[in-house]
């Protein structure tokens, strides 16, 4: 095992001190967004979304890789063995990666959702519906994914809220009704 997968694992084994790091790091941000005068709050909030959803991103990114290996095995793809083992290296990467990913874009979903309401974003757009949709199903996707350890029948829960978390995320970004 090498030694960025060694600390990996030793973060995740203690996702208590890696939560609080992210709950930091958030309260950091909101810190310095709220009392220095460098970027309006609503600018602050509107730019904490596409790190969300690029960590998201990568996450749901592991989801489809591992699902076309799987699929690409039981259909008998003949895949070289270069592009094989830089695919399995790439899940690996994922796979250690991936709840230390949707944590952190969990706690970015919310600072973004927050810092937009608090500068006072009307509740009368797609945009803000959908988006407080995603951050309650950010909430899901986060306690799914934690209890996946100990009840792994949760695992189609946990894909069927990614799967909606993307469908909101493209809403999101794409829809801009105001009512």
């Amino acid at each position: 095992m090498q030694v960025w997968e060694k600390r990996i694992h030793w973060l995740r084994e203690r996702l208590w001190l890696y939560q609080l790091l992210c709950v930091l790091l958030c309260g950091g941000i909101f810190y310095v967004g709220s009392n220095v005068d460098a970027l309006p709050l609503k600018k602050l909030g509107k730019s904490l979304g596409a790190p969300a959803a690029y960590l998201g991103g990568a996450c749901f990114a592991y989801y489809l890789l591992r699902e076309g290996l799987v699929r690409g095995k039981r259909n008998h793809w003949n895949l070289s063995g270069t592009v094989e083992s830089a695919w399995k290296r790439g899940l690996k990467l994922l796979r250690l990666l991936q709840p230390l990913f949707g944590i952190l874009a969990f706690y970015l979903v919310l600072l973004h959702g927050g810092l937009l309401l608090w500068a006072g974003t009307s509740l009368r757009s797609s945009r803000m519906v959908s988006g407080l949709a995603e951050g309650g199903l950010a909430v899901l996707l986060l306690l799914t994914g934690l209890w996946l350890t100990r009840q792994t029948a949760l695992r189609r829960w946990h894909r069927s809220f990614a799967w909606i978390m993307l469908l909101l995320f493209l809403l999101h970004v794409y829809l801009k009704l105001r009512f």
